[in-house]
């Protein structure tokens, strides 16, 4: 496609995103309502963490992710009804295994329990009934529970608790992309991990620490590569960052986010935060993803580099049609200084938008 019809492209599929019904900016959070389901095109979970198996068995340090999304409208975004997509991560052996599950309409896997309160996702492939070997997330308020497994056998199975409240970024909640485009963002940043963990040979007894945001809104994005770094330092603190650019390289936003031990966030804006990308590179057709970066606030006494423990993290998966758009999306680990503290620490590392 040409460079002019690819513009025009672009612009008639903003036009159309523009203006489906309930693209409304959303509304200032308010807990533990903005937990559930919302009538928004866009909404997500999104589930990280690095775990230490705490048996002798053969690699010791493991992570995975979870995404669960709804997107309403499937010719702009490319995904109607509901999808997810979970990835396993073991970098001593060097595998990095991914797979993608989708429900399409009238399927829908959210089941709302009131009696105590909370919230079920339950995905299979496709089909409308529940299934042992289904994706569950289940829990509300700081409590879930976790089951996920691959079909080569990789999996979680984990108790989640979290160690402080969520944090709300952005303004009361609602974090601007510029050009009048907002999302909804909310985090529990810190979540105590136990269970187990299954490495395709063995059952493995694990714990460890998560972060899982939740996002909505009906921002458009395309166009434009973002980097997001989530980092779990030693000192108990916990990092946001992110960076978003145009096509050309501009940037266009930008935010940093420190949460202290006690909960308090402490954001600032673009001016106060900068990611700057590090080799090595993977490369992959005309995309090139540098997970490695350097983070810097001032206003933060903040200087961290980052390191992916696999370069190879990129999340495609063996569909040909798949639901989600291709992405970087990985383990990394964390050092540098926080108020001229040596400090280490955990990461998870996304690059989307540039395939």
């Amino acid at each position: 496609m040409s460079g002019r019809l690819r513009s025009l492209a672009s612009w008639l599929s903003s036009r159309l995103w523009r203006a489906v019904p309930g693209r409304d900016r959303p509304a200032p959070l308010s807990l533990p309502q903005d937990e559930w389901p919302h009538q928004q095109p866009t909404e997500w979970w999104y589930l990280v963490g690095q775990l230490d198996a705490t048996d002798r068995g053969p690699a010791q340090h493991l992570g995975f992710e979870l995404t669960i999304a709804r997107v309403a409208d499937p010719l702009v975004a490319r995904l109607g009804g509901w999808a997810a997509v979970f990835s396993f991560i073991d970098p001593a052996r060097g595998r990095y295994r991914v797979a993608e599950r989708r429900l399409w309409p009238p399927l829908d896997p959210v089941q709302r329990k009131t009696d105590p309160p909370s919230l079920r996702f339950q995905i299979g492939d496709g089909e409308a009934l529940a299934r042992a070997e289904d994706w569950v997330l289940d829990g509300l308020s700081g409590h879930w529970h976790l089951r996920a497994r691959l079909p080569t056998g990789e999996g979680v199975d984990l108790d989640l608790k979290t160690t402080r409240p969520a944090a709300l970024f952005g303004k009361q909640g609602v974090v601007d992309y510029g050009d009048r485009e907002a999302m909804a963002w909310m985090a529990w940043t810190r979540i105590a991990a136990t269970g187990t963990a299954y490495d395709g040979e063995m059952v493995r007894p694990v714990q460890g620490l998560c972060w899982m945001d939740h996002q909505w809104g009906a921002p458009w994005l395309d166009g434009y590569v973002w980097k997001v770094c989530s980092v779990h330092l030693d000192s108990g603190h916990d990092v946001l960052a992110f960076a978003m650019v145009d096509r050309a390289g501009q940037r266009v936003t930008a935010r940093c986010a420190l949460i202290h031990p006690d909960g308090r966030v402490d954001e600032v804006g673009p001016e106060g935060v900068h990611l700057q990308d590090q080799g090595p590179a993977l490369r992959v057709d005309a995309a090139e993803y540098r997970p490695g970066t350097r983070l810097q606030s001032a206003h933060h006494k903040l200087d961290l580099t980052i390191r992916p423990l696999l370069l190879d993290q990129r999340k495609r998966t063996d569909d040909r049609l798949q639901a989600f758009p291709i992405w970087w999306e990985g383990a990394c680990e964390a050092s540098g200084l926080l108020a001229g503290v040596l400090v280490r620490g955990r990461s998870f590392v996304e690059i989307a938008g540039l395939e």
